[in-house]
């Protein structure tokens, strides 16, 4: 994940949350990126047809079997959960083999503790839904829906969820959104933010707005997008301007590494489909003008670009769709709805030829019939 916005203080939270994640799931972000060595994130030109040469073979390190002691000890299956979530797993199955160990080790503790008050239960609950959370990947739909449900039942029943609660909560949402359709994801934000309302805390507002900002966000494909502000020239701007035209919402900023390194392809393919009815709104989370500034003219940005002076690393749209990592590309269509909400990169080289150009996408490939 890209560096995230802060000093905003609905996001201020979620960046607590985010790194929270970030440091649960960073060993299986280095064994992925292990796995796809000379791989590049974003490519700024088109794919060689020639066969990739094969990646160096790397030793793994030694790796423990992750046995859960039979033991009826809770202090023996608090232990082996503790010293099991210091493992470094350089693998995805790795990382899956470490998780489902503290999942398994925990539930037993949960099962085993007569004191149901007790700190031991909290601890081994937190360790049990925590990874039950990080697991909603790797699990079929009608598992992960499961999942949802018992972790969504063990959150309402809380008077009062504390913060590591409230981050496996956001976790939560954030893996069901890697689920295709969307649609368990857009259920369980609006079902917490119901929750967290029927809580009637006024310390839970900040939460309750990020849930709804995500499911707005989530909720956007095949609908209208809003988005309005001043440039950085000053001048009011109005997404519905820019109807008639295949328009790429752009969040970003001029610091961001990857930004950078894109912006040679992204201004090419500006620059290519301008005159046949694209453009390109972008949406800064600088807080130096000076800087942001200075990066349009230097790369001479052609597009246009709002910036909020009020709220310079959140704007209004930053808010109002629970952005939380830059650069996020969003394509919408000549009516201003939304056909893809991650058109970066070659992707939306390849969108625009698809719907611009009129290039279809790549036919299915068909089985060939046996020969009778």
């Amino acid at each position: 994940m890209q560096r995230l916005l802060n000093h905003y203080p609905l996001l201020a939270v979620l960046i607590g949350s985010i790194i929270l994640t970030e440091n649960s799931h960073q060993a299986l972000a280095q064994a992925k990126t292990s796995a796809a060595a000379g791989k590049q994130a974003t490519a700024p030109a088109a794919p060689a047809i020639t066969p990739a040469a094969a990646s160096p073979q790397v030793a793994l390190p030694p790796w423990p079997e992750l046995k859960i002691p039979t033991t009826n000890s809770i202090d023996e299956l608090a232990k082996f959960v503790s010293e099991t979530k210091t493992l470094q797993p350089t693998t995805p199955e790795r990382y899956r083999d470490m998780q489902k160990a503290i999942l398994g080790a925990s539930k037993r503790i949960v099962e085993m503790t007569k004191d149901r008050t007790s700190q031991a239960l909290r601890t081994a609950e937190f360790d049990y839904y925590s990874s039950s959370v990080m697991l909603l990947g790797n699990e079929g739909p009608e598992a992960q829906k499961k999942t949802y449900e018992r972790f969504r039942d063990y959150v309402k029943a809380k008077p009062k969820p504390d913060e590591n609660d409230l981050k496996m909560i956001l976790m939560a949402g954030q893996n069901l959104e890697q689920i295709p359709d969307g649609k368990l994801a857009r259920e369980a934000y609006q079902e917490f933010s119901n929750i967290l309302k029927a809580k009637k805390n006024e310390s839970l507002k900040i939460w309750i707005e990020m849930m709804d900002a995500n499911a707005r966000r989530v909720d956007l494909p095949g609908k209208e997008m809003v988005v309005k502000g001043k440039s950085i020239t000053g001048d009011d701007f109005d997404i519905k301007s820019f109807r008639g035209k295949f328009t790429l919402v752009y969040f970003w900023a001029s610091w961001e590494t990857s930004v950078k390194q894109e912006y040679p392809y992204m201004k090419k393919l500006y620059l290519d489909y301008r005159e046949k009815g694209f453009e390109v709104v972008a949406i800064s989370v600088d807080e130096d003008r000076e800087k942001l500034e200075a990066f349009i003219r230097e790369n001479e940005v052609p597009w246009i670009n709002l910036w909020d002076e009020e709220n310079r690393s959140a704007p209004v749209a930053v808010q109002q769709y629970g952005i939380s990592a830059i650069p996020t590309m969003i394509l919408l269509d000549r009516e201003g709805k939304v056909i893809s909400m991650e058109a970066r990169g070659l992707l939306l080289g390849k969108l625009l030829e698809r719907y611009i150009d009129g290039v279809p996408p790549p036919a299915a490939t068909q089985p060939q019939s046996k020969a009778k």
